[in-house]
């Protein structure tokens, strides 16, 4: 496959993501058709075939693109402090913020949170940090610290980000700070 062609696929993936996410704006996953997602993307439906199954399976792959995103700039921001590379996820999501909105919202992806928070990047991060042992108080110390902490998130994404994502990364840490 010539550039050309790989960016043509690109160009055609990006519009059939961008058409899903405003779909999914006004209504459920389930209730989309490949001909509507295809109509609006512009894209004729062997194309769409060509490339994904279903609406659920170009779900999956705008998910997992996002995921790679933030594990990725994890992992290259290994000499930052852990506020600071919260305050970089936060500015991310912030950037991103249409797609993280759709998929924070647990009506679309109900297992997306736990994609999100048990990214094994995060897990290092929580092992290093803690002692902790392997018995039921600790998966429900990290459960209460991952998902607290995606609960605040969330509201913060769909209240239209009021914060800068430093003031909520220090509003999560302050949290932290008193409970542990």
């Amino acid at each position: 496959m010539n550039h050309k062609d790989n960016r043509r696929v690109q160009m055609t993936k990006q519009l059939l993501r961008d058409s899903l996410l405003e779909l999914l704006k006004e209504e459920d996953i389930h209730k989309i058709s490949i001909r509507r997602l295809c109509e609006l993307a512009d894209v004729n439906r062997s194309t769409f075939y060509k490339y994904y199954s279903s609406q659920y399976d170009l779900l999956k792959d705008m998910e997992d693109r996002l995921l790679e995103q933030i594990q990725g700039q994890l992992g290259e921001q290994s000499k930052l402090t852990d506020h600071e590379r919260l305050i970089n996820i936060i500015d991310f999501l912030r950037t991103h913020l249409d797609l993280s909105k759709m998929l924070i919202n647990t009506n679309v992806n109900p297992e997306f949170p736990k994609r999100v928070l048990y990214l094994p990047i995060i897990q290092e991060k929580i092992n290093e940090k803690y002692t902790l042992n392997n018995g039921a108080e600790s998966t429900y110390f990290i459960d209460f610290l991952l998902y607290g902490s995606y609960q605040i998130i969330r509201r913060w994404v769909n209240n239209g980000c009021l914060e800068s994502p430093k003031e909520l990364a220090e509003i999560i840490d302050s949290i932290f700070q008193k409970i542990i």
